[in-house]
């Protein structure tokens, strides 16, 4: 049987027990699934590292401006969270919305802040996405893209806890103490 690539000449077939079959060396062909790219050529993930540098600039930048306690949640390019933290003082309910806040900006590809452009300009857009989403988006600023330089996806930070304004402020601040590109709309 074959069902991928051409045939060689010369694959042996073998008898097992009552079944007949065929051992096939398959040439390449473009069915055949793409080669590896190296390691060089892949953009490097979000680490932990950097995750955590990204969330202490942050609380660093909330409390040298006064801000309310902060919590912080990093989401890496699937939406899965890297690193949360949150400040001593920050009410309940902190991660949901931080995280929401990031999940909305890498569900839509752009910051929260546009999410919330959104809400108010097509407010039925986002119950739509809301109810797709499991309700699991927050559509205020706060929820901030990272990116590489080149515009790779890297992930996104969600920031609660002081003014939607100040959230965002403080995620900006983190993501440039990593050396990484912030797209808030």
């Amino acid at each position: 049987m074959i069902l991928m690539g051409r045939q060689l000449k010369g694959s042996p077939t073998k008898r097992i027990g009552l079944a007949r079959v065929e051992t096939t060396r398959y040439a390449p062909s473009i069915h055949s699934p793409p080669e590896n790219p190296s390691r060089e050529k892949q953009p490097m993930p979000l680490t932990l590292d950097a995750a955590n540098t990204l969330i202490a600039a942050a609380m660093n930048e909330g409390e040298a401006k006064g801000f309310a306690p902060l919590a912080v949640c990093v989401l890496d390019a699937g939406g899965h969270v890297q690193a949360f933290q949150r400040a001593d003082g920050a009410s309940m309910m902190r991660f949901e919305i931080a995280k929401g806040k990031a999940y909305g900006a890498l569900a839509v590809g752009k910051g929260s802040r546009w999410l919330n452009a959104q809400a108010e300009g097509r407010p039925h857009f986002l119950e739509g996405l809301s109810n797709v989403s499991g309700g699991n988006i927050v559509p205020v600023p706060g929820g901030v893209l990272i990116k590489e330089e080149d515009g790779t996806l890297l992930g996104a930070v969600g920031i609660t806890g002081d003014t939607s304004d100040n959230d965002e402020i403080a995620a900006i601040a983190g993501i440039a103490a990593i050396g990484k590109v912030a797209v808030t709309d």
